[in-house]
């Protein structure tokens, strides 16, 4: 069995439009909480960004200095190195001739008695 529905077309007047849209919308949040709610989001996200941005400069530093210390490293090996070449007793007797150094048979060494002032002129006590 079929049952006929009865259609009334009514005449469009845009304040039948306008009620008829106020009627059906129901506001699930106000205007100033949407724009609040808005605000805190966007804030969010600043601060997000900004803490992504000092975490990715706090890393670059570390590697820096990370490299930095490496090649520091590097060179103090060198240099030790190189102390240990050239403190030993070969190298040095080759420096002293090279600069026409010559030894000495018998050294006189400083004695309480003499003094450092000891020489030509000066009376021992």
């Amino acid at each position: 069995m079929l049952h006929a529905q009865t259609v009334t077309l009514e005449r469009f007047t845009p304040a039948r439009a306008t009620q008829r849209r106020a009627r059906g919308r129901t506001r699930i949040v106000s205007l100033p909480s949407a724009v609040g709610l808005l605000l805190g989001c966007i804030s969010i996200s600043i601060a997000y960004l900004v803490s992504v941005s000092a975490q990715s400069t706090t890393g670059y530093t570390m590697h820096t200095l990370e490299r930095d210390y490496t090649a520091l490293t590097d060179e103090v090996r060198t240099l030790e190195r190189d102390i240990q070449e050239l403190s030993s007793i070969s190298v040095i007797e080759t420096a002293a001739r090279s600069m026409d150094l010559t030894s000495i048979d018998d050294p006189r060494y400083l004695t309480p008695d003499t003094g450092v002032a000891v020489g030509e002129g000066v009376q021992k006590p």
